[in-house]
């Protein structure tokens, strides 16, 4: 089961095993911080067949500026480097 949390700079994913607890094999705690530094707005996250989690929002700067976001990460918790380097 995974969960997604999100406050204005600071996103949570949280991945619960079938105990509703923490899962350890998600990034080590089952919970993965993401800070942006921006103004977040995640609109769609998605669990693609090989279990890569695909997130995508707005971001928007000090000067209400909105900019597409896309972040996907791997099974264990880790940033997908194959995405790119613009990725989030």
């Amino acid at each position: 089961m995974r969960k997604l949390l999100t406050y204005t700079f600071l996103t949570a994913f949280i991945t619960l095993n079938a105990q509703v607890v923490p899962d350890p094999t998600f990034a080590g705690t089952g919970i993965v911080l993401h800070d942006n530094g921006d103004n977040d707005n995640l609109n769609c996250i998605r669990i693609q067949d090989d279990q890569k989690i695909v997130v995508a929002g707005v971001s928007f700067d000090f000067m209400y500026a909105g900019s597409l976001r896309v972040l996907r990460l791997l099974p264990d918790g880790s940033l997908d480097p194959d995405l790119g380097m613009r990725a989030w």
